[in-house]
């Protein structure tokens, strides 16, 4: 006990020195502690916005799937061109029916892009492409909210009048193929 007391009270300096190189140690371990802390917090918020966006997407993936599976349009030629039959009323529908057209007159430069929004959803892009591959068509939705979900849809002619188109789902993939 008695060498603490003449330690602190020496005025050699090294007494001070000890005590800063400890409050260093101690402030540096701390600033350690405090920068673990919050990259933990900020990538499990990333994680959990990068969850829902994929949750959005695999929704409306369904959604897409469960209306376009089997759905067909049919067609009358005016001898230079198809037209489509049906006059659907819903916007979705529309963009089916364009792209259908597109497909029978085989304009494949045409591009639709769709838009769904939601107050419970983030925005998200729709965007389509398709090309021939043999007697069908595949076309590939690219849903975009930040990540990226694609859903293939084979589109099929009918064998035995031709002016008929078939879309049946095929896959879906967060990644292009």
């Amino acid at each position: 006990m008695k060498t603490i007391k003449n330690k602190l009270n020496s005025q050699s300096g090294v007494s001070i020195l000890f005590a800063m190189l400890l409050f260093l140690v101690a402030t540096v371990v701390s600033l350690v502690i405090i920068v673990a802390a919050t990259s933990s917090v900020k990538r499990e918020v990333s994680f959990k916005e990068s969850n829902q966006k994929n949750i959005e997407l695999d929704s409306l993936a369904l959604v897409l799937i469960d209306s376009i599976d089997n759905k067909s349009f049919t067609f009358t030629s005016d001898g230079s061109k198809f037209i489509c039959n049906e006059n659907p009323p819903e916007v979705f529908d529309k963009a089916l029916s364009v792209i259908s057209t597109g497909i029978m007159n085989n304009v494949i430069t045409q591009t639709y892009n769709l838009v769904f929004e939601s107050e419970l959803l983030s925005n998200i892009k729709c965007t389509y492409t398709f090309e021939s591959s043999g007697d069908k068509y595949i076309v590939r939705f690219e849903l975009d909210n930040g990540n990226k979900l694609y859903v293939y849809f084979d589109v099929v002619k009918d064998e035995v009048t031709e002016n008929k188109l078939t879309w049946r789902y095929s896959y879906s993939s967060n990644k292009k193929v």
